[in-house]
């Protein structure tokens, strides 16, 4: 029998109660930190193509990386603005690596199709 912290079997216990539509809604947007610079990747989850906000202007090298760690998309972009197209990725998490030539970006991105 499991008896928690206040000496109570566990089905004697209130009910907890969560509401799941707000446990598990879909992410808008992913905000990572890093190096004193707040980067937004937008929309996530994806489909067709992401846009950033809160990138350093400059050349950057973007990578995407599958949930085994295998690069699957690899670009170099002199702006930054015109976002990436996933359109020919598959559905899935992946990594996002935006490497600069000062800093490096790490985000997570979703793809749904």
């Amino acid at each position: 029998m499991s008896v928690y912290g206040n000496g109570q079997p566990a089905y004697m216990n209130d009910p907890i109660d969560f509401d799941l539509d707000e446990l598990f809604s879909p992410a808008v947007s992913v905000e990572e930190h890093q190096a004193g610079h707040s980067v937004v990747i937008y929309p996530n989850p994806a489909s067709k193509r992401i846009s950033f906000g809160g990138i350093p202007a400059g050349s950057y090298i973007i990578e995407m990386l599958n949930s085994n760690g295998v690069s699957c998309l690899k670009s170099e972009m002199s702006s930054i603005t015109d976002g990436l197209d996933v359109s020919a990725l598959p559905a899935g998490i992946y990594t996002l690596r935006l490497v600069g030539s000062q800093q490096v970006f790490l985000g997570k991105v979703i793809i749904t199709r």
